[in-house]
């Protein structure tokens, strides 16, 4: 920013702020849980090669809990390094959107320790959410309070955070789900800012089989965490999932990104008053695009613990520190509100020059929407961000060099070299790699798809290429010969 922009933008926010309670601490309670059903459980009970699971499921880390289906499939184990893992073949439905991967899972807890990247979001949510419990019930059975938990027992454990409460096994019940009717669930529970989450667990069974839980807050209503409901299971000794096709994520025509990686920063305003988490994707927005903007609104004593009844708003200045843009006046609104704590724009403003910009975070204070905050309670946080030029806007986005093979195209090559996926996933990272124009193939030179074998070769060639023996461009090389005299067929 213009020397003086800083000062002008501080006088932008406050003339802002002219122009338009301190929260209470909750207090955790002693609680004893335990019920009379016999046995123990732990995530991953049972769990065996073959083994499939679908879910519907959420986490507020992912679009404010936007739900997707994720179905996934053991495989079988593996040694990685000096560990057996299992390996999960997974295949997501979000909306239009199917992705695809694999996922390495522990086997004292099935917690992902790596995961293709085109899942690694989703994998994130899963371990957030459906093998959340793995924190207090594991397969170690040694001391220090890991290991199975029984099912009579008071307490599974803390929630941690200041004011955290004890996960309960609290009673049997019968739950039917899409997946089936559990007639013993064990529903394990805690309560979080005056709301109870529970989970079910069957015994036996490797998974929660349903939950609905809700984010800690100091007051008002709690959002939602994650939700998750089993919608079928079984045993397969083929990949059930193997002739499901992932989406290839196009570029739009405006140049504008498309499921962009996100960025995210966690501040105390300049006062010093609140902690903000801001998330914004892309991290260099580009102009005359919308970008995703995800904010959180922290009490600056524990980073845990959600503010509610938030007034704010957001400001943009440019380089000289005049505001070119205010949200609430967009909305025609006094103020932007949260009463959550929790708030996600997709479609935030971004100017349609290029340059360095401000983006301000203005906290007006804590109280109802139709209340008038105190001037004492304004504070603000300033994040420097650089909107990029629309190049695609103006002309056709280049093709990708031709030694640029995408590193996911490298892990889903390894895992079919190594027989852990077939010949289906492999051909369709070939075709990825024919439509982005990094292999060309000349009109025709392709017949239709055959459902072949790929040749026994060609895997030869594909594992010294993933082995590191030849280089991007010698795969490239050879791909694209196999290619145009259809041994592999894209087209």
């Amino acid at each position: 920013m213009a020397p003086g922009g800083a000062a002008a933008l501080a006088a932008a926010i406050v003339a802002t702020a002219l122009a338009a309670a301190h929260a209470p601490e909750a207090h955790a309670q002693a609680q004893i849980g335990g019920v009379s059903l016999e046995g123990e459980w732990y995530v991953g009970e049972g769990l065996g090669a073959g083994d499939y699971f679908s879910y519907n499921v959420c986490h507020i880390s992912y679009k404010e809990c936007k739900e997707f289906r994720f179905d996934f499939w053991i495989e079988g184990d593996r040694l990685v390094g000096t560990e057996s893992k299992w390996i999960a073949q997974v295949v997501v439905h979000d909306g239009a959107k199917v992705a695809k991967g694999t996922m390495e899972l522990g086997k004292v807890a099935p917690e992902p320790t790596g995961s293709s990247d085109s899942i690694k979001t989703y994998s994130s949510v899963y371990k957030s959410s459906i093998a959340w419990l793995s924190a207090f019930a594991t397969a170690y059975g040694g001391d220090g309070g890991e290991g199975p938990k029984r099912f009579g027992a008071a307490s599974w454990g803390k929630i941690a955070n200041i004011g955290g409460e004890q996960i309960l096994p609290k009673e049997v019940a019968s739950v039917k789900v899409r997946g089936g009717t559990f007639e013993e669930a064990v529903v394990v529970s805690w309560r979080t800012g005056g709301a109870e989450s529970r989970v079910w667990v069957v015994d036996g069974f490797p998974f929660p089989v349903q939950a609905g839980t809700w984010v800690h807050v100091s007051e008002g209503i709690p959002p939602q965490e994650y939700r998750f409901e089993l919608l079928d299971y079984g045993t397969s000794e083929s990949n059930p999932y193997e002739g499901v096709v992932a989406t290839a994520v196009e570029g739009a025509a405006a140049g504008c990104p498309v499921d962009p990686e996100l960025d995210s920063t966690k501040q105390t305003t300049t006062g010093g008053k609140y902690l903000i988490k801001a998330t914004r994707g892309p991290e260099e927005p580009v102009a005359g695009c919308d970008m995703s903007l995800l904010l959180s609104f922290h009490s600056k004593y524990d980073e845990t613990e959600f503010l509610n009844q938030v007034q704010y708003d957001i400001l943009v200045a440019d380089p000289s520190g005049e505001v070119v843009y205010t949200a609430s006046r967009a909305e025609g609104s006094r103020v932007l509100y949260s009463g959550s704590g929790q708030t996600r724009n997709d479609e935030m403003w971004v100017p349609d020059e290029p340059g360095e910009y401000t983006y301000a975070i203005l906290v007006r204070g804590l109280a109802p929407s139709n209340t008038q905050t105190r001037l004492d309670e304004l504070d603000s946080l300033q994040i420097p961000i650089t909107v990029v030029p629309n190049d695609a806007a103006t002309a056709p986005a280049p093709a990708m060099p031709a030694a640029a093979v995408p590193s996911w195209i490298k892990s889903t090559t390894g895992f079919w070299v190594d027989g852990h996926t077939g010949d289906a996933e492999f051909v369709a990272a070939i075709e990825f790699l024919v439509r982005e124009g990094v292999i060309a193939v000349s009109a025709g030179s392709s017949p239709a798809t055959s459902g072949a074998a790929v040749p026994p070769w060609i895997k030869d060639t594909a594992g010294f290429w993933v082995d590191g023996h030849i280089d991007d461009s010698q795969f490239v090389s050879a791909i694209e010969f196999l290619v145009g005299q259809g041994i592999i067929a894209v087209g």
